[in-house]
């Protein structure tokens, strides 16, 4: 039997997670910090330009 949960191989969170953690990343052409203000996530919006600024 596989084990999916294996060091070795990381989940799809771990790769959203990593994928999530730049700022400065575009999704489907739009900054991430206005894609999360359209989506009325102010609290990411803040903390991710907050990481920017820094």
């Amino acid at each position: 039997m596989d084990n999916l949960l294996s060091p070795s191989r990381p989940t799809q969170l771990q790769n959203a997670t990593a994928a999530g953690a730049d700022p400065l990343r575009r999704c489907n052409g739009v900054p991430v910090v206005e894609e999360a203000e359209i989506r009325g996530h102010w609290l990411a919006a803040e903390i991710k330009r907050s990481w920017i600024n820094r």
